[in-house]
C-alpha cells in the first residue's frame, strides 16, 4: 500500500468514526471521546518510544562507527623500529696462495710459496710430505714468513735461539692471527744481516690448539687409535718415546730433498691417549 492510499484510507476511517459519534447519544459520545483520547495517548506514547528507540540506535551506530574509524586510523600508523647497527665481521684476508708468491733466500736457493709438491694449494694424502692447512690456507715447509703475514698473521714476538756456523740465525716467532684470539709458534732462519721478512723462511711449526691440519685429517685432539689407524693404513712407521704415566711422543721421520733440507720430522705429543701438540720441522 502506498503512502497516499494509506492516508486516504485513514481519512475515510476518521470520517466514518465522526459520523458514528454524531449518531450516538450524549453520554455515549462522552465515553467514546474518552476512549478516543485514551487511544490517542497510547498512540502518542508508542510513537515517543519508537522515536526514542530510533534515537538510541542511531547513537549506538554512531559510536560504533567512531570506534571503528579510530581503530583503523591507529592500525594504519606503523611504529618505526629504531635502526640497530649491524657489527661488521672481521675481514679475513685472501685465503688462496697468491700467484706472485714472496721469495726467500736460503744458502743461495730461491724459496717461494710454491716451492714443492701440490703448488696449487691442495692438501695431499701423504702425511710424510711437509704440507698442511692452517685456517684454510695452504703451507708447504719451508715457506717464507711473509706468506703467513699475507694470510693475516702478525709477528708478536721473536727470540733468537742460535747462530749457525754459516752465519744464519735461528729464530723462534710467536704469530698472532687477526683479532689476537689465536697464536701459533714457528721456527725460522734468516741471514745474520737480513731483517726483511721476505728473506726469513719458516722451517718449523708447533701447534697446541688444533689449528694445523695434516694430510688425511690428522690434527690436534685426535685420539691415538685414530692416528695409529691412519699411519698403519699408509704404511708409515713411527717410533714411540714414553714420557709420564699418561704421556708419550710418537715420531715420524721422512727423507726429503729440498734445497739444503734432507729430512722432515713430525712429533705427536700424546696426553691420555689424545694428541695435545704437533711439531713439524724440516732440517
Amino acid at each position: 500500500m502506498s503512502r497516499g492510499q494509506y492516508q486516504q484510507e485513514n481519512q475515510q476511517n476518521n470520517d466514518l468514526f465522526e459520523e458514528y459519534l454524531n449518531d450516538l447519544p450524549d453520554d455515549e459520545v462522552k465515553i467514546s471521546s474518552q476512549v478516543e483520547q485514551d487511544i490517542q495517548q497510547i498512540v502518542t506514547e508508542k510513537n515517543q518510544k519508537t522515536q526514542n528507540r530510533v534515537r538510541n540506535v542511531g547513537i549506538i551506530i554512531t559510536g560504533l562507527c567512531l570506534a571503528l574509524g579510530l581503530n583503523l586510523y591507529l592500525g594504519s600508523i606503523v611504529k618505526k623500529e629504531p635502526d640497530v647497527p649491524v657489527p661488521s665481521p672481521i675481514e679475513k684476508p685472501q685465503i688462496n696462495v697468491p700467484t706472485t708468491a714472496p721469495i726467500s733466500l736460503f744458502n743461495g736457493m730461491v724459496i717461494d710459496a710454491h716451492s714443492s709438491q701440490n703448488s696449487d694449494g691442495v692438501l695431499g694424502t701423504d702425511p710424510r710430505v711437509p704440507e698442511m692447512m692452517i685456517k684454510n690456507d695452504y703451507y708447504h715447509l719451508p715457506v717464507p714468513l711473509t706468506q703467513f703475514m699475507l694470510n693475516g698473521w702478525k709477528v708478536g714476538q721473536q727470540v733468537i735461539e742460535s747462530q749457525t756456523q754459516d752465519g744464519l740465525y735461528r729464530i723462534h716467532y710467536t704469530l698472532t692471527y687477526l683479532d689476537n684470539s689465536t697464536t701459533l709458534e714457528v721456527d725460522a732462519v734468516k741471514s745474520a744481516d737480513d731483517n726483511v721478512p721476505s728473506f726469513i723462511i719458516v722451517t718449523g711449526i708447533r701447534d697446541t690448539s688444533g689449528l694445523v691440519e695434516l694430510p688425511q685429517g690428522i690434527r690436534g685432539g685426535m685420539s691415538e687409535d685414530e692416528l695409529m689407524q691412519i699411519l698403519n693404513d699408509s704404511g708409515i712407521i713411527s717410533t714411540t718415546t714414553e714420557g709420564g704415566s699418561a704421556e708419550k711422543t710418537m715420531t715420524v721421520n721422512n727423507a726429503v730433498d729440498m734445497f739444503s733440507f734432507q729430512s722432515y720430522n713430525i712429533d705427536f705429543d700424546l696426553n691420555n691417549g689424545t694428541i695435545s701438540t704437533i711439531t713439524m720441522t724440516v732440517e
